[in-house]
């Protein structure tokens, strides 16, 4: 009695986990190419596999369409913005400085090599209820909304309104914008955008003692508020 052969196995083996997350990781860099110069509506396949410098069996591999591509891709930036955030807001306890220094990571982010050619389109996008942008800027604002009520929660201060945050976040979001999307990164004019940024929140949230300390706290930016 012989012992019968190991079944073998054609074709190529299943590549490794590793291998298909640098994959797809190749794929969605691609596509983020591609995604600043035609936005949702011209992003095709096509261009991802000639950008990424694969075959579209592989992308099908990984996204089933070039939709699928885009959501991912705009998923990816907006959850490295929100991780950076909240990062740092834990670094210190007055609230003020926290926002300070999330507002200083979102410029890092936005800052970052493969994220700033982006800028442009993808601001273009944020109020198109057609663009997945506009789906995901949503789901951003209401996270970070929400890191922002929880972290006023830690001080002994009244509730904030949902309206009073949401106008903080949205009058944040258009001088960020305003400012990466500006041809000067001038380190005063970052001080100008971040010093209106933080009036805006203590105007919108602050409370007494808040406008009594506003200064020291605004001296660790380098900043007055006058």
């Amino acid at each position: 009695m012989t012992l019968s052969e190991p079944t073998r196995l054609r074709g190529r083996p299943p590549a490794d986990a590793m291998h298909q997350s640098q994959t797809r990781q190749r794929i969605l860099q691609a596509a983020g190419k591609v995604y600043a110069h035609t936005g949702f509506h011209g992003l095709t396949l096509d261009m991802v596999a000639t950008e990424a410098g694969l075959s579209r069996p592989t992308l099908y591999k990984h996204f089933p369409d070039a939709a699928a591509i885009t959501e991912a891709l705009l998923q990816e930036l907006n959850n490295r913005l929100i991780n950076a955030m909240q990062a740092v807001v834990n670094q210190t306890e007055n609230p003020f400085q926290r926002m300070g220094m999330a507002l200083l990571a979102w410029r890092q982010w936005g800052e970052a090599p493969d994220i700033a050619p982006l800028l442009p389109t993808l601001f273009a996008e944020l109020h198109n209820p057609h663009s997945p942008a506009s789906r995901h800027r949503q789901r951003t604002l209401a996270i970070l909304g929400e890191l922002v009520h929880a972290q006023l929660q830690t001080t002994d201060r009244s509730p904030a309104s949902p309206l009073a945050i949401d106008t903080l976040l949205q009058g944040v979001e258009f001088l960020g914008y305003r400012f990466m999307l500006g041809q000067d990164h001038h380190p005063d004019r970052w001080q100008e955008t971040l010093r209106l940024m933080l009036r805006l929140a203590l105007g919108l949230l602050g409370n007494r003692d808040d406008w009594q300390s506003a200064e020291q706290w605004a001296a660790r930016f380098g900043l007055t508020l006058d």
